[in-house]
């Protein structure tokens, strides 16, 4: 079974704080032993290039994936006279896309996870409000949503006699799939230790290229499946992140009118 997430900040923290012991004084050694040592991991001259997401099943063209219709207004208007009266068909709602995303296997930074993941071109076509690109900062998964606006302002012509309803419906489009993401990490990370005991006054720095780092740790502890690998030829680190996502939005309005006689 794959690993769920795997943390590359605690895999720098673990490489630095073996280096720490292996280059310590015996001053040092005795405050990392108590705890007294603590991390902060510098990432600016490390690099995250995130690739164009891979939606399977395709995503569909606008208007051939799962429909479904929704009423977000009507009304009634009853003509008691015999000749036919016209009447105003007015109303405005909004209505929210929103596309839900759980994360099955996935590389984080700590607690963040800061993933772009671009919105399915045919999704883009149907204007459904999305932008064209979504950020992910919750490693589990989250929901995005986006708000559309619905309107009309339509005479409606009703006969003599006859009671009429009409409908504001709009014309829903559904799509569930998975995706694959393949982030690409190169550059220098650098690690500052301080000393707590004194007011978090600076001890010592390492750095080194992040494709080395994840290099030695994985060399001790093995990650399942193809969540994270080293390519030694561009020199960097290559994550993947998987995850399952629905999109629901409004595709296209439309007014319909029933009538029967008084």
């Amino acid at each position: 079974m794959a690993d769920k997430n795997v943390d590359i900040q605690s895999m720098v923290e673990d490489w630095a704080r073996d280096y720490f012991r292996r280059k310590a004084t015996k001053k040092q050694r005795k405050l990392i032993d108590k705890d007294y040592i603590s991390l902060e991991v510098d990432w600016k001259k490390v690099k995250f290039e995130h690739s164009e997401p891979k939606y399977e099943p395709e995503p569909p063209a606008p208007g051939s994936g799962v429909m479904k219709n929704h009423t977000l207004f009507n009304t009634t208007f009853c003509n008691k006279m015999a000749n036919p009266q016209s009447y105003t068909f007015r109303a405005e709602r909004t209505t929210r896309s929103s596309c839900a995303i759980s994360i099955e296997h996935s590389v984080t930074k700590g607690f963040e996870m800061n993933l772009k993941l671009a919105t399915p071109e045919s999704i883009m076509e149907a204007n459904a409000g999305f932008k064209r690109e979504m950020t992910l900062t919750n490693a589990s998964g989250q929901v995005i949503e986006e708000e559309l606006t619905w309107g009309v302002d339509s005479q409606i012509q009703v006969d003599g006699r006859h009671e009429a309803e009409a409908k504001l419906v709009i014309l829903e489009e559904d799509y569930k799939g998975t995706f694959t993401v393949e982030t690409r990490i190169r550059g220098i990370v650098r690690v500052v230790f301080l000393n707590l005991k004194d007011n978090n006054s600076f001890v010592k720095a390492c750095e080194g290229p992040v494709t080395d780092i994840v290099r030695q740790v994985l060399d001790r502890k093995k990650i399942s499946g193809d969540l994270m690998s080293i390519d030694g030829a561009n020199q960097c680190v290559v994550c993947k992140t998987r995850g399952t996502c629905q999109f629901r939005y409004g595709l296209q309005q439309k007014v319909e009118v029933d009538q029967v006689k008084l």
